[in-house]
């Protein structure tokens, strides 16, 4: 529900889909994820990222570029405006976030952000980015 939520709220205000920030979310904290890694953490295919990263591209928010060290792979960064959108978008669900949650005491707020970090910490480390990559590969 928070999902629907936070997808409305950044179609109507910034014109971008939360699986639009989501990849751009991505691509922020972890520059050098493939497309496919990506799609395997939003658990989406590598085709929905593709078209999304399509549509951001078309919207001068992201740009591919060459990864030097494999040049099958390509690297994603944010443009400026992608840098701004980023910004806006924080700023807004940050905002929306706090409305919703307002039925929440602020000790149960600051309980729920804690263990919210500490299981999106745990999530995006880079040991689990790299036995994700390991297993791929034995896959492959």
């Amino acid at each position: 529900m928070l999902d629907k939520f936070a997808d409305i709220s950044l179609q109507n205000e910034l014109h971008i889909g939360l699986s639009q920030f989501l990849i751009m979310l991505a691509i922020l904290k972890r520059p050098l994820l493939s497309q496919q890694d990506i799609a395997h953490f939003l658990r989406v295919t590598p085709a929905a990222v593709s078209r999304q990263i399509e549509l951001l591209r078309d919207k001068q928010l992201i740009v591919l570029g060459e990864n030097k060290q494999n040049r099958r792979e390509h690297v994603l960064s944010l443009t400026k405006s992608g840098q701004d959108i980023m910004l806006n978008a924080r700023k807004l669900l940050g905002k929306r976030m706090t409305q919703a949650f307002s039925v929440l005491t602020a000790e149960e707020q600051d309980q729920l952000t804690v263990l919210l970090s500490k299981l999106t910490e745990a999530l995006c480390s880079d040991e689990i980015i790299k036995q994700y990559r390991k297993n791929k590969s034995q896959t492959t």
